[in-house]
């Protein structure tokens, strides 16, 4: 069972599935720099680490999710990969659109004080000279990267071999889909549990140069994921790090994929 944080208490919602419906179906409304962007060839590669190793990584004002993997605390990891194409600002400049390929690393939490579960966004690999946007602006941690990206097979076993160029965040990919559907994965009593905190956080956290602690929202569908099977996995920053070898990046928690999915995000982001 989650502990109770300081300040306001936080419990599970008592129907997570009903939770997940009202998340997946209400869209909010667009601001004027409301980004869409449909997201193809989705990829979330998940690792299960030491608590300690993971937490201590984080900004102070949040809480790493405790997940009970094999009898002990764990902390979970997720390096999601996809490719952008027709990102765009909804009401600014509707029609100027762009295409890349990006990388988010992403630690599961809780905020000490309010209990709201969302991601800590490690650093952002993005294939464009649009990652200086919300670089200067707003002080996320954001990355150039180039991406070379080949895929074979048919959309219910594509065969992905993806490389990314980069001073923070290169890594290298190659897994084969499969038509599964995602089970229950460890640390996890539900399905509709499993799919409200691993796949469909909408909260989004991260610390900027000077300490502070920013935050923004996103929106999408419920997701429609399928298992994907590791062949081989590199990620600099996770050795770098010293939060995995690359030996160790061989045995990920969970391989995720889908073809594609749409999401919204609600910027600017705001100081907690």
């Amino acid at each position: 069972m989650p502990e109770t944080l300081p300040g306001k208490k936080f419990e599970m919602p008592k129907d997570p599935a009903q939770e997940l419906f009202e998340r997946a179906t209400k869209r909010p409304p667009a601001g004027w720099l409301s980004v869409e962007s449909l997201l193809k060839d989705f990829v979330m590669v998940t690792y299960a680490l030491e608590y300690e190793r993971l937490a201590a990584l984080i900004h102070p004002s949040l809480e790493l999710e405790r997940f009970e993997i094999q009898g002990q605390d764990k902390g979970l990891l997720s390096i999601v990969n996809f490719w952008d194409s027709g990102f765009h600002f909804m009401r600014l400049l509707p029609k100027l659109r762009f295409e890349f390929g990006q990388t988010n690393y992403r630690i599961y939490v809780r905020h000490r004080q309010s209990g709201e579960r969302g991601v800590w966004f490690w650093g952002t690999c993005l294939g464009s000279e649009v990652y200086r946007i919300p670089k200067v602006l707003w002080q996320l941690p954001w990355h150039k990267a180039r991406y070379h990206i080949d895929l074979e097979g048919n959309e219910n076993a594509p065969h992905y071999q993806i490389r990314i160029l980069s001073d923070w965040g290169a890594a290298k990919l190659k897994f084969l889909g499969t038509a599964k559907k995602m089970p229950l994965l460890p640390g996890f009593e539900n399905l509709a549990t499993q799919k409200l905190l691993l796949t469909h956080p909408i909260t989004g956290y991260f610390t900027r140069p000077n300490g502070s602690l920013g935050s923004y929202t996103i929106w999408h569908p419920e997701a429609d994921l399928k298992l994907g099977e590791a062949k081989s996995l590199s990620f600099q920053a996770l050795e770098q790090a010293q939060l995995l070898s690359t030996e160790e990046q061989q045995n990920p928690h969970s391989i995720l994929f889908q073809n594609q999915i749409l999401y919204q995000i609600q910027l600017p982001p705001h100081s907690i």
